[in-house]
């Protein structure tokens, strides 16, 4: 396993847990595909100029549906890191600076693989690489005081 703390299933993986090159085209699909499927809600309002209100709640929802959706993916990238390190015996050691994650952290997080300060250091060098790759997504994350985990 790479010495970074990146996913294990990939060793060029970003920091948006799959490589960038594959991602904003997958959260594209996506998107395309969620408003295929929410056009026929939107279909009434579409003979009337739309409300700002309701414009700015569609966008608000999206925002929070691709927040979540990226915090989801982050999280199943954990749990296979933390998986892989279980069966290559390495499970409990931080990935970074190979001491033992303290009981309570692991109890509490599972899938931990950073004990809490190597995982603030990394929580921090996150954040300044979303912000330098995608300055939207970057100040999401910094609004929300980082991650949580």
């Amino acid at each position: 396993m790479a010495k970074s703390g990146h996913a294990v299933s990939e060793p060029a993986a970003s920091a948006f847990g799959r490589g960038a090159g594959r991602t904003i085209p997958g959260l594209m699909a996506l998107l395309r595909e969620r408003r295929r499927l929410l056009e026929p809600l939107r279909a009434p309002r579409d003979r009337f100029t739309p409300d700002v209100l309701d414009v700015a709640k569609d966008i608000e929802e999206e925002r929070l549906w691709l927040a979540v959706w990226e915090r989801r993916r982050e999280i199943q990238d954990q749990i296979e890191e933390a998986v892989l390190l279980l069966l290559d015996g390495r499970y409990g050691r931080c990935v970074e600076c190979r001491r033992a994650i303290s009981p309570g952290r692991l109890r509490a997080l599972p899938f931990a693989v950073r004990c809490l300060a190597c995982q603030e250091r990394f929580e921090e060098h996150l954040v300044t690489t979303r912000h330098d790759v995608a300055p939207g997504l970057g100040g999401m994350v910094r609004e929300r005081g980082g991650t949580s985990w």
